[in-house]
């Protein structure tokens, strides 16, 4: 036996209905018997502990079997399950916990899969492993109670099991919540925890570098155009690389279009910008509003080597546009941090494009003009 294994448990063995064999576990809660080639199922007394029947077999293909066993939880342990509405939830903890299944219970949801939920409360750093007793049975993670979402299926796993990583700061902060679905037939089941090991690699532990800077320092910019001039975006949908050059003057330190001397391309960092305002971004005025300008760096392995954070920088120069047009001459700090901080906003290759069908080439300059 495993989990809470126990000496002293008589267990009998037994054979269309007829005892086979019969006997008490040892220190080690081991019990062992020679039997003859056949079906048994196995049954356990002398224990305050559950075990699930439905699969306390032997066979001669399966000669060997471990019990796991799992403390019955108190109904009164319940607590309410606030993103899904109306459901309650046991609380689970390290360890076997035998809990009863059913549509008629308070923590199950028809609207979320059919499930019966969990939270699994955490109260060590760790890897842990959970899992269900009964093979025919689906766990899935739910996210947590803070932020809830359908994240993972045990099924698509060759094992039905789950693996949760906890680092040192979301012990006694994040609960997670569990689901098991429901089927028709069973109606109890003892969901298993176990820390396997040391909390796995997160990159949100990590430390953010300070946005790469330059020894520019920006200040208050005023766009004066001449007579007849106007402001010309640059086409990132229909453009070219060849027709759209962007060119680094290191006298003036901003890019120019076409040649260093070539009209000075600036960025509108203001809430008009064309396809997306980063200022709208950032500052969260927009419906992607409230978010950071960052980026993570990863070397050709996909090994983790730092990430940037760009908000501050950028900020700075949000102080510093013009106040008419919004626009700032694109510095190398300001091409560094569009380039890197925004690049998943019309990257062909991001689940959700801010700016679709952008020529990935010149998609940098989307909110690049110049006066002509």
């Amino acid at each position: 036996m495993s989990g809470m294994a126990q000496p002293n448990v008589i267990v009998v063995i037994q054979k269309d209905g007829i005892a086979s064999a019969f006997g008490t576990t040892d220190a080690n809660g081991v019990f062992s018997a020679t039997l003859s080639a056949g079906d048994y199922t196995v049954a356990l007394s002398n224990t305050n502990a559950y075990y699930s029947q439905n699969t306390a077999v032997l066979s001669a293909g399966a000669p060997n079997l471990t019990i796991r066993l799992a403390s019955e939880v108190d109904p009164e342990d319940m607590a309410p399950l606030a993103v899904i509405e109306g459901q309650n939830t046991y609380n689970l903890y390290t360890g076997g916990t035998h809990v009863a299944l059913g549509a008629n219970k308070p923590y199950y949801s028809a609207a979320n899969g059919n499930n019966c939920f969990f939270i699994f409360v955490p109260k060590q750093a760790g890897t842990y492993r959970v899992t269900v007793d009964n093979p025919k049975l689906a766990l899935s993670l739910w996210g947590t109670t803070a932020f809830q979402f359908h994240q993972q299926d045990a099924s698509d796993n060759e094992d039905n099991a789950l693996s949760i990583s906890i680092q040192e700061g979301q012990v006694g902060n994040v609960e997670y919540v569990i689901g098991i679905q429901v089927l028709d037939g069973i109606t109890d089941a003892s969901i298993n925890i176990t820390r396997v090991g040391d909390p796995g690699f997160d990159i949100s532990t990590q430390p953010w570098d300070t946005a790469w800077q330059s020894d520019y320092v920006p200040s208050k910019f005023t766009l004066t155009l001449e007579a007849g001039q106007k402001l010309t975006y640059v086409d990132v949908i229909n453009g070219t690389a060849e027709q759209y050059k962007a060119v680094y003057n290191e006298a003036d330190g901003f890019y120019h279009l076409g040649t260093a001397d070539g009209p000075i391309l600036y960025v509108n960092l203001g809430p008009n910008a064309p396809y997306v305002s980063i200022q709208s971004v950032i500052s969260g005025t927009g419906s992607a509003g409230g978010a950071a300008l960052r980026k993570y760096f990863f070397d050709d392995d996909g090994v983790f080597v730092k990430r940037e954070d760009y908000t501050s920088l950028m900020v700075t120069y949000f102080d510093c546009i013009d106040a008419t047009y919004g626009v700032y001459p694109v510095t190398a700090d300001l091409a560094y941090m569009i380039q890197n901080g925004c690049v998943e906003w019309w990257d062909v290759n991001s689940p959700f494009p801010l700016i679709e069908n952008a020529n990935p080439e010149i998609g940098w300059l989307f909110a690049c003009c110049y006066a002509e």
